[in-house]
């Protein structure tokens, strides 16, 4: 009688097995400590990497990212603008089309100066929804090539298609803000000077977010390991965002200087500080959302949106409500700093920790995959092929 043949062992080639369950992960990286950073987060730990027969998990990356052919950008047409070029044309671009809501509004007050409160409140409602859609469409825009030909970015699917929207939705409701905030103390609701600074400097923000992105995967190529890639990007999150900063309040200067009767004494320290508020929160969430992080983004922007739609109910009902004093005696601005400035203080440290990690400058997949691979030593290509970081 024939004695029955031992079992097949199961993990014979445990490196394809990895590279087919990270398939995508390999495909779409520009370097091998983006699949480093990757295995990490989906929990491949030592053991793992030791059935591989490998010391570490960067020399398990470096095989894997050999292994496996990059994706290529397809029929694309190249674009042989530098990459300044390419952030100036869209943050140009992006800036032109965040304005055009403030230039309407300043036509309606000037042709109809006694216009109805109600009116500017409908005005100030398209305003919002042009915001959200401009945001939303800039979200989707990858190397300076606003398009349906261009890449999609990190962070793609239905999920993450739901949460730009609600991240979109909460800019336009930021940005909107000022222009509805003087109706809950009887003001002006009408004057888009300092709202058009806000706005303008959103095409500040993209360049800042798309400097950062393209910052990190230089530092992806050249860092030798993770810990060296967050010690690089370091000063980086902080640099593009005083950038932003400077951005606008230069604008914000340069539009008190020019409007109408050069009034300047209703815009102190408390209106300064609500304009730095509402800036920081838009530069964080136009860097999440730049970097593929639309959850972080969609939260921030939301909970600015609505904590400072709740503060202006509070000061604006005739209720005895807590904090409606304090909120009465200094200001609509108060309400904008104190929504705004919350909003960012807390979504500060999360996008910190998150925007100097690897995987938030992954390149996003171009072009249709490629044929499965081949396994074997004839599958193996060299470790510098693939697309340089731009």
């Amino acid at each position: 009688m024939t004695a029955p043949r031992p079992p097949r062992p199961s993990g014979a080639d445990p490196v394809r097995q990895l590279m087919e369950r990270h398939r995508d992960l390999c495909e779409s990286a520009t370097d091998p400590l983006e699949i480093a950073a990757g295995l990490e987060a989906a929990g491949v730990g030592p053991d793992a990497v030791a059935r591989c027969r490998h010391a570490d998990v960067f020399a398990l990356a470096e095989e894997l990212y050999a292994r496996v052919p990059r994706r290529s950008a397809g029929s694309a047409a190249p674009d042989t603008a530098g990459p300044w070029r390419r952030r100036a044309g869209a943050s140009l671009l992006a800036a032109v089309l965040y304005a055009l809501p403030c230039a309407a509004f300043a036509a309606i007050r000037a042709v109809a100066p006694r216009s109805s409160p109600w009116a500017l409140l409908a005005a100030a409602a398209v305003a919002g929804a042009w915001y959200a859609a401009t945001a939303l469409e800039t979200a989707r825009w990858e190397g300076g090539r606003p398009g349906p030909s261009a890449p999609a970015p990190p962070g793609t699917g239905p999920a993450g298609t739901s949460l730009r929207a609600v991240a979109a939705a909460g800019v336009g409701a930021v940005l909107v803000m000022p222009l509805v905030l003087p109706f809950a103390g009887g003001g002006d609701p009408a004057s888009p000077v300092t709202p058009a600074a806000l706005a303008v400097g959103m095409g500040a923000a993209e360049w800042c977010a798309r400097w950062f992105r393209h910052a990190g995967r230089s530092h992806l190529a050249a860092a030798a390991g993770i810990a060296e890639f967050r010690r690089r990007m370091v000063p980086v999150l902080p640099a593009a965002v005083l950038l932003h900063l400077c951005a606008v309040a230069l604008l914000t200067a340069a539009v008190l200087a020019v409007r109408p009767g050069g009034r300047e004494e209703d815009f102190g320290a408390l209106q300064w500080g609500a304009q730095g508020a509402a800036a920081l929160l838009l530069s964080l969430v136009v860097l999440l959302l730049r970097c593929g992080r639309p959850g972080a983004a969609a939260a921030g922007a939301a909970a600015a949106a609505g904590g400072t739609g709740l503060l202006l109910a509070v000061r604006a009902l005739p209720l005895a409500l807590p904090g409606r004093d304090l909120l009465a005696a200094h200001g609509p601005a108060a309400v904008q700093l104190a929504g705004c400035g919350a909003a960012a203080a807390a979504l500060l440290p999360w996008a910190w920790a998150a925007l100097v990690r690897p995987g938030a400058h992954r390149a996003a997949p171009a072009g249709p995959p490629p044929a499965p691979a081949r396994s074997g030593p004839s599958a193996r290509t060299p470790l510098t092929e693939g697309p340089t970081p731009t």
